[in-house]
This record gives C-alpha cells, structure tokens and sequence, in this order.
C-alpha cells in the first residue's frame, strides 16, 4: 500500500509566516513561539521533499532546525543573528508560494 502524505490547504503559507514571526523575536531577542519554528520547518520539509531544487530548502530546513534544537542558542547574539538572516529567507520563499 502507498501512502501519499499532503498537508491541509494554506497550511506551507501559514507556517512560513508563523517561522517568519517567530525568527522576527529570534532576532530581536524576544520570547518566541518554538511551535511556530516548528511548522516552518515542517513546511520547509515538505517543500525540500516536494521540489525540483531542493537546495534551498534543505539548506534553510537545517538552519531554522538549529534554532528550534538549540533553544540556548537561539538566544545569543550568534543565534540572533542567524535568525535575523533566516527571516529574510524564509519571507523570500514565502514571496514565491
């Protein structure tokens, strides 16, 4: 039996600006919603398995991951940072879907 997995309709949209919000207090050092990195990543998954350059996204997938496994992290100024250059990026892939 093949299982073919989809996500609900708007849900990719939905969980890119829900990360892109999250990253948004990431950056400004601000207490964040770590269920929302969540969903990015699990909408950024979907896209990095359902694409035909996947580079992107697999890069971006394991970048926001580090934010989301590495809580301590995301609150240092390097974390700061890498959340501040992420936001750009997932907003630009939100752009295009």
């Amino acid at each position: 039996m093949t299982t073919t997995l989809t996500l609900p309709d708007g849900f990719t949209a939905k969980a890119l600006d829900a990360a892109a919000s999250a990253l948004d207090a990431v950056a400004a050092g601000l207490p964040f919603q770590v269920d929302d990195l969540i969903a990015g990543a699990m909408a950024l998954e979907w896209m990095t398995t359902n694409t035909t350059q996947p580079a992107q996204t697999y890069d971006l997938l394991h970048r926001v991951r580090v934010l989301v496994n590495g809580r301590g992290f995301a609150r240092t100024g390097e974390g700061r940072a890498e959340a501040g250059r992420l936001v750009a990026m997932v907003r630009a892939l939100r752009a295009e879907h």
